[in-house]
């Protein structure tokens, strides 16, 4: 059991656990010294910090408890700002005198400003929350103890209380605000409130919060920055009910063929069902009129040119052209034995001699299963293309179907639709969100609900919208959510939930996050996650 010092924060109305009281305590510790002793001679000096406990377990109501044991500490009326161009025997400092506020500016997404001032009701500080251009001026600073932003006004805000210096400047959730070109602002200190810490260095960071962290070559010490409970500490602080994960074999995913040869963004794409987004990436062709096998190969035969016209041909060049030749290779043989040894999807029975894409969702169907309604997305008035079969290091075409495998009969897996269907079920008694990081993948998704009349809806749109769209899952008015990355899910407290379904493979940063926002304090039934694959 970990050694707790700090008492429960006398502005916070609801007793914290011991994870939480444990990680103010550190966080206090840091604000104080500014310091982190890695060895007897080496230390980090710092205004920057990171709470990374779980996703769930209540780092706002930690954060908030931070504030709530510091808001009577005193401050001075100015606070001076150095402006630092060093060289090595060199440097040249530029001071600016600001006012400084005793206020704590939290910055979060519009989606989270209703539940952030849920767990602000919890405690006494006073607060208000701004996400309207109309509410920024004349904001009157020391009436509260926190001012919420969002993140849709932030950087209008940062420029109208530019000159101000705030006691502390706290992110939630940064990796998932999608603030390009952040302003900055002054604090005393700054936090970075995450589950998933290190997929700050993960994705690409623009502005202000590229500027507070170490660059990607020091992010080494990024890792001494975080405050961080055990995970069995925290979880045994808190004991959550039991979560599943159940995995499910899909029919007809495409990203197989392409595995080893094209980037992990791609397989995503392809996992999800964003076709477009493919093609958009090999920039050849079009899904209505080229197979997705044909662009792939008809990109790298454009490399395949530009190398061999190369004046020199060194030893980089030719290992290039080869990587190309069995990249090439790999996918014929793939699809190849696909056709060979896989039953088609929808009969079950052996492809004929002239297996089709459709444009649609480019799945490969036999020639008697090709309609103009496409079977597993139900796309109306879709191209079929045919598939020109070419066996491995061979440029023959392969016509030759007597060899077809007998024993796949029994072993045929579903297709995506169909298995999502299954988990569906009867949605009385449940409560159900599906992630996906497309919205590609939600078009055939509606689809299949709106013919079997489930109700339904999607997290997006303003403030109002979302709120309201988050009030109908909790209140049961619907039962299945769809939510995605574009729309920022981080953060967002959905104890009610009772499956997810994952819809494609994700990162495991994004799996943490996306089972953590139904994994949280007051959750009291099992959770059952489905990863289609």
């Amino acid at each position: 059991m970990e050694e707790i010092v700090i008492a429960q924060p006398d502005r916070i109305s609801i007793p914290l656990f011991l994870h939480q009281l444990k990680s103010i305590e550190e966080m206090e510790r840091l604000e104080r010294t500014h310091e982190i002793e890695l060895t007897s001679s080496i230390y980090i000096t710092t205004k920057i910090g990171v709470l990374g406990d779980l996703p769930g377990y209540g780092k706002s109501l930690s954060t908030l408890g931070l504030i709530s044991r510091t808001v009577d500490d005193p401050l001075d009326d100015t606070t001076a700002v150095e402006q630092k161009t060093v060289f090595q025997f060199v440097s040249q400092i530029k001071v600016e005198m600001l006012q400084q506020v005793k206020c704590t500016l939290i910055l979060v997404n519009v989606s989270l400003i209703s539940q952030w001032i849920q767990e602000l009701n919890r405690t006494l500080l006073r607060f208000t929350s701004i996400y309207k251009n109309s509410e920024i001026e004349d904001i009157d600073l020391n009436a509260y103890d926190v001012i919420l932003v969002g993140n849709n006004i932030y950087n209008l805000f940062s420029q109208v209380y530019r000159k101000k210096s705030w006691k502390r400047f706290i992110i939630d959730e940064p990796a998932s605000l999608k603030l390009p070109a952040m302003e900055s602002s002054h604090a005393q200190f700054y936090w970075l409130i995450t589950g998933t810490p290190n997929e700050l260095y993960q994705k690409r960071r623009t502005g202000f919060l590229n500027d507070l962290l170490p660059p990607d070559d020091m992010a080494d010490i990024f890792q001494h920055l975080i405050i961080k409970n055990d995970d069995q500490f925290v979880k045994s602080s808190y004991v959550m009910p039991t979560t599943r994960h159940l995995y499910y074999k899909c029919a007809g995913n495409l990203s197989e063929f392409f595995e080893g040869i094209v980037p992990d963004s791609m397989l995503e794409m392809l996992q999800a069902g964003n076709i477009s987004g493919v093609f958009n990436m090999l920039e050849n062709g079009t899904q209505e009129t080229t197979t997705l096998f044909d662009a792939y190969k008809s990109r790298k035969m454009k490399r395949l040119t530009e190398l061999q016209k190369e004046k020199e041909m060194d030893e980089k060049i030719i290992e290039k052209i080869e990587a190309i030749h069995n990249c090439i290779n790999l996918l014929d043989e793939k699809v190849f034995k696909y056709i060979l040894h896989q039953p088609c999807m929808i009969c079950n029975k052996p492809h004929t001699m002239e297996p089709f894409v459709l444009s649609c969702c480019h799945h490969i169907f036999c020639g008697k299963c090709v309609t103009d309604i496409c079977p597993i997305c139900k796309t109306v008035g879709v191209q079929k293309m045919q598939l020109a079969l070419k066996q491995a290091n061979s440029g023959e075409e392969a016509v030759h179907y007597s060899h077809f495998s007998q024993s796949y009969s029994n072993t045929r897996c579903p297709y995506k639709m169909s298995i999502l269907m299954d988990i569906i079920g009867d949605v009385t008694n449940k409560k159900i969100l599906i992630f996906s990081n497309y919205n590609e993948s939600f078009v055939v998704v509606k689809k299949f609900l709106e013919e079997r009349n489930l109700l339904y809806l999607e997290l997006r749109g303003t403030k109002e919208k979302r709120d309201n769209t988050i009030d109908a899952y909790k209140t049961g008015v619907v039962n299945i959510l769809l939510l995605n990355t574009i729309h920022s899910g981080a953060g967002l407290n959905l104890q009610e939930t009772s499956d997810i379904i994952l819809f494609h493979k994700i990162h495991e940063y994004q799996r943490v996050q996306v089972i953590g926002r139904a994994n949280r304090i007051g959750r009291k039934i099992q959770l059952t996650v489905h990863c289609l694959e």
